[in-house]
């Protein structure tokens, strides 16, 4: 199939933003680069180069996706249940999240759509500390301590970012909404991953694998 025919997206993620405290962050706030973000950066040039060739290319910078089937979640439960804190960040740092599905929905929507780099996440962030909260709360645990000494220089470098990630430019332009938010479904997510037994393994089929997420 000729490039021009081809519309590909990018599952890309809001991580890849400089910090912006708490002001709102638009697709025009500039990245920060980062060893622990190599591959989105990857697919930011194998997009770029499917552009230059003739062919169309969406750019979707998620939020952090989470769901009951997916293993990042359940890395965070796991770590709660052992009394760690998952989002060692500061705890007025934001958040951006975005469900599985919700975020299955968007790569949809953006197929049908013009081109363009978009951002995809929950309309209210929430705040390192809020979701701590409810990891928390899930996990049964009334303390969680600090894992900083167990973080790679590039991955503590992230956890201080804050990203009050901004969606609307893509809710216009795509009619896109999240079906619920994070501050009510992040909580049962993590309430339902933390009443399976310990050693249940799940099948994550709703999971979205990185990199070139869908083409049309």
């Amino acid at each position: 199939m000729p490039p021009g025919h081809l519309h590909v997206v990018q599952r890309s993620t809001s991580a890849l933003y400089a910090d912006r405290a708490g002001a709102w962050v638009a697709e025009n706030w500039p990245t920060a680069p980062s060893p622990a973000l190599a591959h989105a950066y990857r697919g930011k040039v194998l997009v770029a180069d499917h552009i230059r060739r003739g062919g169309r290319g969406t750019i979707l910078r998620l939020g952090h996706l989470y769901g009951t089937s997916n293993p990042w979640s359940r890395q965070l439960v796991v770590l709660a249940r052992r009394g760690w804190l998952p989002l060692d960040g500061p705890d007025d740092a934001y958040f951006p999240a975005v469900d599985v599905a919700d975020a299955a929905a968007a790569v949809m929507r953006a197929l049908e759509r013009p081109p363009g780099t978009y951002n995809v996440g929950d309309t209210n962030p929430l705040t390192n500390a809020e979701v701590n909260a409810q990891l928390a709360r899930a996990a049964g645990r009334t303390e969680l301590h600090p894992l900083w000494a167990a973080r790679t220089p590039a991955r503590r470098q992230l956890l201080e970012r804050s990203c009050r990630l901004d969606s609307g430019r893509f809710q216009r332009d795509t009619g896109w909404r999240p079906s619920i938010s994070a501050a009510a479904s992040l909580a049962a997510t993590a309430l339902a991953i933390a009443s399976r037994p310990r050693n249940q393994r799940t099948r994550p089929p709703g999971s979205l694998p990185a990199g070139l997420t869908a083409w049309r």
